[in-house]
């Protein structure tokens, strides 16, 4: 019998699971989870767990395995985890497709939802993994040319040539896609400063964080909002989280609570991908079907895809109770009802003028 303990957030376990060889264990909070953790071959967590060596100085001879459902993974000293024999497995790519979709809604909720709106627009991406590279994919698909930064990768990579840092400032708009790494060759805390803001002939007209809170200065993105060198400002990721600045969600024209990259395939993306890797670890089966996802129904559009976006994307009714309650941030994170993709829904009465916009974003259309 292997057993795996699973914080109670992470969904689709026993879609994946569901085979009397593994049991599945569930945490809630700090108490339950350092009770039931030396019954545990394999620990399944989120980004509010913590593990590194305050947290956790010693570990259960029993343990095995930690995996995160999620694409990041700051949250994890891997290192550590390693000093004491313990596997680590995350979900790398399992949002990107939600994260781009967040992204693209985002910008044709500024710049408007027509090829004609779009076209000539340059979009600046820093970072081009898997989130990065499949945002760029649908802002091409909108017409949008991009303007790829990312060193790392290059190094890694000869094949892919990374823009300059200067050449950003010929975007209209950027969007931020690293991890969030303090040190090393290439840090990024704070990436995002100052310097994105200096020396441009035109002001930035829109800049998106969704990628973690400290990769972008808030205060350097606030005081680029006072002096007209920055027009707009969306973050779905914050410095202090789940603590917010203030001032930052007042200026933000688009706050949300870490939801980008939410979606029922995202969410069934990540839980799949640490199931496979840890079944080929501790020897067990598990489900590689897909489930059934819960698909709306057609949309009636008739008055518009940016009204039928903001009727299909959370963000914009999560935008308005953060708002009235910022302390709210964890439990509309958690309570927030899982969206489907774009690709899963169908849109009909949309007018013809943005069939070619909303094709772009991966809607079915309908007559």
């Amino acid at each position: 019998m292997i057993t795996l303990l699973c914080e109670n957030q992470i969904p689709w376990l026993k879609h994946l699971l569901p085979f009397p060889e593994v049991q599945v264990l569930s945490f809630w909070d700090d108490a339950s989870l350092r009770e039931q953790l030396p019954l545990a071959d394999a620990l399944l967590i989120r980004t509010v767990t913590r593990i590194d060596r305050l947290s956790f100085p010693a570990f259960p001879e029993r343990l095995k395995a930690v995996a995160t459902a999620t694409a990041g993974f700051d949250h994890v000293d891997a290192d550590w985890l390693g000093h004491n024999g313990i596997r680590f497995f995350h979900a790398p790519g399992c949002n990107a497709r939600s994260v781009a979709e967040y992204v693209a809604t985002a910008v044709v909720s500024r710049f408007g939802t027509t090829s004609g709106a779009l076209a000539g627009l340059k979009a600046g991406i820093i970072g081009y993994g898997k989130t990065g590279s499949q945002t760029a994919a649908i802002l091409r698909q909108l017409g949008i040319a991009c303007i790829c930064y990312d060193p790392p990768k290059s190094e890694r990579e000869p094949a892919f040539a990374s823009a300059a840092f200067g050449e950003l400032r010929d975007a209209n708009f950027i969007t931020l896609h690293v991890p969030l790494t303090p040190d090393g060759p290439h840090p990024t805390r704070h990436l995002a400063g100052p310097g994105l803001f200096l020396n441009r002939t035109k002001p930035l007209r829109l800049l998106i964080n969704a990628a973690r809170g400290g990769v972008l200065d808030e205060a350097a993105a606030l005081s680029a909002l006072q002096t007209g060198s920055l027009e707009s400002l969306v973050l779905d990721v914050w410095e202090n989280e789940p603590a917010l600045s203030p001032q930052s969600l007042e200026a933000a024209a688009l706050a949300t609570p870490h939801i980008a990259g939410y979606s029922q395939q995202a969410k069934y993306n990540a839980s799949r991908i640490i199931c496979e890797s840890l079944s080929g670890f501790l020897g067990f089966r598990f489900n590689s079907s897909p489930p059934a996802f819960d698909i709306p129904e057609p949309v009636r559009a008739e008055a518009g895809l940016a009204d039928a976006l903001r009727r299909l994307h959370p963000a914009f009714r999560l935008d308005q109770s953060l708002r009235t309650n910022p302390s709210s941030f964890s439990a509309l994170r958690n309570e927030a009802a899982d969206r489907c993709g774009f690709a899963y829904i169908a849109l009909s009465w949309l007018p013809e003028h943005e069939h070619q916009t909303a094709k772009a974003l991966g809607f079915t259309l309908l007559p």
